[in-house]
């Protein structure tokens, strides 16, 4: 469990909710979630139409707010970058194969 600088929290903090993100949708499905080295960031990726093209969405930790940026049609995994400020992806085409990286 991660927690930000400063005393420990009084109970458990869920970073990402794979129940309130999928509320209301036919099919939710959540892949990858990993934190950024700096623990100010993490990213997920969320498929919700069943086609396994995925989303790679941000949220900022120490807001708690999720940021507009997302990254379609990708596979489900990645890998943040040592600086934290960037992540390797892979984007799939139309034939579900991987495209680029």
């Amino acid at each position: 469990q991660w927690t930000p600088d400063g005393p420990p929290p009084a109970s458990q903090e869920d970073l990402i909710d794979g129940n309130e993100l999928g509320k209301g949708l036919e099919f939710f499905k959540l892949g990858a979630v990993e934190h950024s080295p700096d623990h100010r960031m993490v990213a997920y990726s969320t498929d919700v139409k069943g086609s396994e093209y995925f989303s790679i969405r941000f949220k900022d930790l120490q807001t708690g707010r999720a940021l507009e940026d997302e990254l379609a049609n990708c596979s489900s995994s990645f890998v943040w970058c040592k600086g934290s400020d960037q992540v390797v992806y892979t984007v799939i085409d139309d034939n579900h194969r991987e495209k680029w990286a």
